[in-house]
């Protein structure tokens, strides 16, 4: 929470998931400003950010169809 708290300052932290990618754990962390945030559980490094409304609106579209 904290790296992600640290990289996007003012954001609140929503959820935590652990989860395992690919074989390495890593932490889902969903913030306020709509983004999730992916922090290696072990290092605490920030390794990737997506939005997370984009992924539920084509997971809408497709349930539309």
């Amino acid at each position: 929470m904290a790296a992600a708290r640290a990289a996007y300052p003012g954001s609140r932290v929503q959820r935590v998931e652990l989860e395992n990618e690919n074989g390495c754990l890593v932490y889902g962390v969903s913030l306020s400003n709509g983004l999730e945030v992916k922090v290696d559980a072990g290092a605490g490094i920030v390794l990737h950010q997506e939005q997370e409304d984009s992924e539920d609106e084509g997971q809408e579209n497709l349930q539309a169809k």
